[in-house]
């Protein structure tokens, strides 16, 4: 149905068979419309929250893959549109979210955007560690891009700093011949 005048009379007709309803009748019409497309909009099915995930996570996978082909700009725009969905069905301490920040900040590296790519790493090294500890693998691994970072941004001091705490680390947790502190 469409709106229309009818001699200055409000009126509605219908697309189908071009029937002019005014009056009563088309009070009626619009109160039964109105009623079914409240009933429609209850009646659809919201995916629940592991759906959801699913396919967050599905998202970030195909962003990885992006990055991975050297598409970098689709991949960055599918994480951060990957972090928005997540952050609002999870908050911004799930370790989803976490590792899509993480990830993001070393494709805004790779593409210069330094001080974003800090910010980001940063957010993702501080909640790893407050979810599973400062010695953790995440929480390490985000230490050490939070270091090549700085050197990239020729903050050297800083990232020598934090190559050396990575490496003590690493080497308390890990052992010193592992391949990760050698």
């Amino acid at each position: 149905c469409k709106d229309d005048l009818d001699n200055g009379n409000a009126a509605l007709i219908c697309d189908l068979c071009h029937q002019r309803f005014t009056g009563k009748a088309a009070e009626i019409l619009v109160g039964n419309l109105q009623s079914t497309v409240q009933t429609r909009t209850e009646a659809v099915p919201q995916p629940d929250i592991e759906e959801q995930t699913a396919r967050y996570k599905a998202q970030m996978t195909r962003a990885t893959e992006m990055w991975r082909q050297g598409k970098t700009s689709e991949a960055s725009a599918l994480f951060r549109s990957t972090i928005s969905g997540l952050k609002s069905l999870k908050g911004p301490m799930d370790p989803l979210v976490l590792s899509c920040q993480h990830n993001l900040s070393l494709i805004l590296l790779g593409q210069g955007s330094l001080k974003e790519a800090e910010a980001l790493v940063k957010t993702a090294r501080l909640g790893f560690s407050e979810l599973y500890g400062p010695e953790h693998p995440l929480t390490l691994k985000a230490c050490h891009n939070e270091a090549m970072i700085a050197q990239t941004a020729g903050a050297l001091d800083k990232a020598r700093d934090g190559y050396q705490f990575v490496l003590e680390l690493r080497k308390k947790i890990l052992g010193p011949e592992h391949l990760d502190t050698l």
